[in-house]
């Protein structure tokens, strides 16, 4: 009986390691890859493997070029995947080149990556996933592959320096702020989103400032790195919920007399915002437009005292 037991038990660990898989973590050259032993597959990873600290300082830096394939210990293993956050934080990482034997790039991949100036998507590539390529402040070009179908999250938030984002049509979903202060985004396909995952798509920018519209009528968002004195142009009638929303460096506002409304939290959290007068043209004013706004001297119109409750300002004119 116990025997029998026994076969039946080696027969099942038999069983279970037929779907085992045997991976290892290897260094080759100046980069980091997890090996899939049994299909293998090779997938590039953070450099930082077992450090807790996950804004700590990698490696990788300069211009790197992913190969194909690799080779160790007398095996070939293809390069199929840049593992999630394999690239973030790399502060020093100028350019890179993706072959087309990548398909997979995980979330929040490139994320930080401030020094990034351009890069180009292989073309198996489906998916774009959250974060990818959020805060690279100088990604001022990348092209995106007729095959990819899915933009995550925030996957392009706060790339300001890109000057034309070209979107391909093939995409079929796009997630809510995929584009982020990103001001030229081209896109003539009929993904879901919402609207786009844009605050700013086929819209209108000028300087700092995106526009709604050509017209350039209502101020939809204003650029994040924005600094100094900002003027909102005269036949500007809006300014849209959250515009200036934590545009921290910008110490002043200038106003046109064509302004009517002001929408819900406009400025909120501009803390270095020092002078901004409301013109009396403006009609109405939404909750929550000055939170966070500590520094600033607000002169505004007599009629809306007591209408906004507290104005979290330094100090505030009524005229």
């Amino acid at each position: 009986m116990k025997s029998k037991i026994f076969c039946i038990l080696i027969t099942m660990i038999a069983s279970l390691n037929i779907y085992a898989f045997d991976y290892k973590k290897v260094k080759v050259g100046n980069i980091h890859y997890e090996l899939d032993l049994d299909y293998k597959t090779a997938a590039i990873i953070n450099s930082l493997t077992g450090n807790t600290n996950p804004r700590a300082r990698q490696s990788y830096s300069g211009s790197i070029k992913i190969p194909s394939a690799i080779m160790y210990e007398g095996e070939i293993y293809e390069v199929t995947k840049i593992d999630f956050r394999a690239f973030q934080y790399c502060d020093n990482l100028y350019s890179i080149t993706i072959p087309n034997s990548v398909k997979e790039i995980g979330a929040y991949a490139f994320n930080g990556c401030h020094e990034l100036t351009t890069i180009r998507m292989p073309e198996k590539i489906r998916r774009i996933e959250e974060y990818t390529f959020e805060n690279c402040f100088k990604l001022e070009s990348i092209h995106l592959n007729n095959n990819l179908q899915y933009i995550g999250r925030c996957a392009f938030d706060d790339c300001w320096a890109l000057k034309v984002l070209e979107i391909p049509s093939s995409v079929k979903k796009i997630e809510y702020d995929a584009f982020y202060n990103v001001n030229n985004v081209i896109y003539n396909g009929h993904a879901e989103g919402s609207p786009w995952g844009a605050k700013n798509i086929n819209k209108s920018s000028d300087g700092y400032l995106t526009f709604t519209d050509k017209s350039k009528t209502v101020v939809a968002s204003c650029a994040k790195h924005a600094s100094g004195s900002i003027t909102i142009p005269d036949g500007v009638t809006k300014i849209s919920a959250n515009a200036f929303e934590n545009c921290k460096e910008i110490t002043s506002i200038s106003i046109p007399s064509t302004l009517k409304y002001i929408e819900y939290g406009a400025f909120i959290g501009c803390s270095q915002l020092r002078h901004l007068t409301i013109p009396k043209s403006v009609q109405t004013i939404e909750v929550e437009t000055f939170r966070g706004c500590k520094a600033l001297t607000l002169k505004i119109p007599e009629k809306f005292r007591g209408e906004l409750g507290t104005i979290d300002c330094e100090r505030v004119i009524y005229y």
